[in-house]
Parts: structure tokens; sequence; C-alpha cells
């Protein structure tokens, strides 16, 4: 790895680092460091490693000028996302988890699209990849394609419950982020619900300001499926399931989209309600987040959606929700 001088930060590069296998971490760096696009800073924040994580990242950051390390007491991953979006300097931003990589003209390609197409946030398609290397999706489908304003955006994920919910691969413009003092929820939340909180509150504020999306078709990045972490814990998905309607009301108090809240609802609550048995006894939490959606919203159909789930039995309300997926969603999806 040969030293880089440093230049102008166009683009602030975020990489939470907490307890990983030396090989994942050298690839996902070694990846950034080789882009073509050069205007970039390379932050590294350890979340409190007890591996030799962060003996790593201090490596780097003495090997390569564009590498700053932050060092922090565990407190997971949305605190040193927010501890990374606080020092960033870059005009864009992009977050790319340590056990994943990117092309080489990831950030190239993104930041071209940014400016030609002037939008707040690029995402680009990604491939999946298992804990061997071996390829599992070559390309995942996004929900849509080309440019298309916020509001549109979010209303199409209500229509079909279809949408990019991951905080990666995507660049972001960091004016409206920094603006609007857009950030994680922190610790008490998994990953995934303090995701959709921060993406939820992005797309509602641009929503707001007319601003645009892009998505290109093409895979960028490569995320790495890996087993035995968290996310695929039974304990952890109740765990989620169960954070969900706190932060619910953070997004409400945030002033998110209806459509979002509703989205929220729908697949944060009823999705892992209908595949987790376990989670089924949590119904309350789904009739209160709706509802109190529709006291925000106003809206006839949240209302009805209430008071269905509120008053069939739970056997109707999935049996109801498997027609729309296999049937009336496909429908959609066609048109």
């Amino acid at each position: 790895m040969q030293p880089e001088q440093p230049g102008p930060v166009t683009i602030s590069v975020i990489v939470p680092v907490y307890n990983l296998k030396a090989a994942y971490h050298k690839e996902c760096f070694d990846s950034i460091l080789a882009q073509t696009f050069t205007g970039f800073e390379l932050i590294l924040v350890d979340d409190g490693s007890t591996d030799g994580s962060a003996a790593m990242c201090d490596e780097y950051a003495a090997a390569d000028s564009r590498v700053r390390v932050i060092h922090q007491q565990n407190k997971g991953v949305g605190s040193a996302l927010d501890a990374g979006l606080d020092a960033a300097q870059g005009s864009y931003i992009t977050f790319i988890d340590s056990d994943d990589y990117v092309d080489r003209d990831y950030l190239q390609t993104l930041y071209e699209v940014i400016i030609r197409e002037q939008a707040a946030m690029v995402s680009c398609s990604y491939r999946r990849i298992n804990t061997e290397g071996e390829l599992l999706t070559p390309r995942v489908e996004l929900p849509v394609q080309g440019r298309i304003p916020a509001l549109t955006y979010i209303k199409n994920c209500l229509n079909l419950l279809h949408r990019q919910w991951f905080y990666w691969p995507t660049l972001y413009r960091a004016d409206f982020i920094q603006k609007e003092h857009i950030r994680f929820t922190q610790t008490q939340y998994t990953v995934s619900v303090q995701e959709a909180f921060f993406l939820g509150t992005c797309y509602s504020k641009l929503a707001e300001h007319n601003e645009a999306l892009f998505f290109i078709t093409e895979p960028l990045h490569t995320y790495r499926v890996v087993p035995e972490s968290i996310s695929h814990n039974p304990d952890y998905r109740e765990r989620q399931f169960i954070d969900m309607y706190p932060v619910h009301k953070l997004m409400i108090a945030n002033r998110c989209s209806k459509y979002i809240l509703l989205a929220w609802c729908l697949h944060y609550i009823l999705t892992y309600a209908l595949y987790d048995p376990r989670l089924r006894k949590q119904k309350k939490l789904l009739v209160c987040a709706l509802w109190d959606a529709f006291i925000k919203s106003g809206q006839p159909m949240i209302f009805a959606l209430w008071l269905f789930i509120l008053v069939l039995p739970w056997s109707a309300v999935v049996g109801s929700y498997q027609i729309y997926c296999k049937i009336i969603r496909p429908a959609l999806l066609k048109k």
C-alpha cells in the first residue's frame, strides 16, 4: 500500500469497524483506497474493538494520509456512523460496512451521476456473496431505475412495499444531512431499525424540498452475507421488532412523511410478524403504530388498515397479506 498525499476532500467514506476477520477489513479498506476517484477521505470508526481491528485501522492511517481513525468506547453501529458524520469534511458522504467491499469505479460512477443529475442521493445495485467469496446473487434488483422525485419514490414505497432501506450503497449530498442534522438513533435500538430511521428521515426531508433520487442498475457494491452476524440471530429479530414502535414515535416527532410511516409499519411489524411466529404476540405494537400514523396523517387508508388488523383474527391477517404478496403485488410490479 503506497502512501498518498492529501488533496481536496470531495467525498467522505465512513466505515464503522468492530471485531471482524482481518481479511474482511483488508478487502474493504483496500477496495476503497484503490478507487479511481481520488478526492476522498476514509473515516474508520473503531467502535471499541477488542480484537486486532483497532490496531489495523491505525496501521492504515499511518500508511495513507487519506485515512482518519476515530476510536470510541463500544456504543453500537449507529453511534459509530454518527461519529463519522460529525467528523466528515466532504461535500458528499457514503457508508460502507467493513465486511463489504466496492468496485474500483464505485465513487467515480456515483459522483458523476449525482453531479449530472443534480440529485440529492444516488444508489446503485449490489451483488451478494457468502463468507467464502462465492457469488450468491449477481445483481439485486432495485425498486426503481433512473431519476425519481423523492415524493414519488416514497409513495411507491407505500404502494408496492418495495424500497431501498440500506444506508449503503448510496452517495448522499452532505449539505441536507448536515443542515437537517439527520443522524442514526444511537445505541438502544438495533442497527436495521436505526438505518430505516435514518433513511426514512432523509427521504421525508428531501420530499419536503422537492429533491430527486437516482438509481443505477449496475452492481458496484459487494455485500457479504455472514450467517453468524447479529442480524441473522432470532433474538436480534425479536428485539428489532420490539424496537420498531419507539422509533416509530421518533419518526413522527421528526415529521417523517405519512407514506414512510405506513410503509415502516407494514414492513417492520407486519412482515416480521408473519414470518416469525414468536413475534405474533406483539400484534398490539402494530395496532398502536398504525393508530399513531392515522392520527398524524388523517388518511382513511391507514384507518382502514388499523381497523382490519384490530378486528380480524391473526390468521385472516396473515392470509390476506399472503394473497397480496403472491397475487396483487406481482400484478402491480408488472405495470
